[in-house]
């Protein structure tokens, strides 16, 4: 899966009508506008409604991997023996000892 920069702030998109990542080289502009760089078609317009950018939310989980807005957070079992899941959101800081078990868009089964 390709990740893409906005502003410093790193992107994946997902493709809601191909229901997969693109791995394709993408651009927000300064409206907040999507946009496509292709070699034969130059830079091309992307509905948000099928093509849908997710943010890195500027933390990792146990294994170092980075987390994206809409992942599937697994954290340890409590006193009870219940882990809970959360699903990532951007602002939102999570303590460590958490794992990325999925996300919505590919296992959504897992919330």
């Amino acid at each position: 899966m390709s990740q893409s920069d906005y502003n410093g702030f790193a992107f994946r998109v997902w493709d809601n009508k191909k229901k997969r990542w693109s791995h394709r080289n993408h651009f927000i502009d300064q409206r907040g506008d999507l946009f496509v760089q292709s070699a034969f078609h130059g830079l091309g317009f992307l509905d948000r409604k099928r093509c849908i950018p997710v943010f890195y939310i500027e933390q990792e989980d146990l294994n170092d991997k980075k987390v994206f807005e809409g992942d599937i957070l697994q954290f340890p079992d409590d006193e009870f023996g219940l882990g809970l899941r959360h699903v990532a959101k951007m602002g939102v800081t999570y303590e460590p000892g958490f794992t990325i078990i999925g996300n919505i868009y590919e296992t959504p089964e897992l919330i």
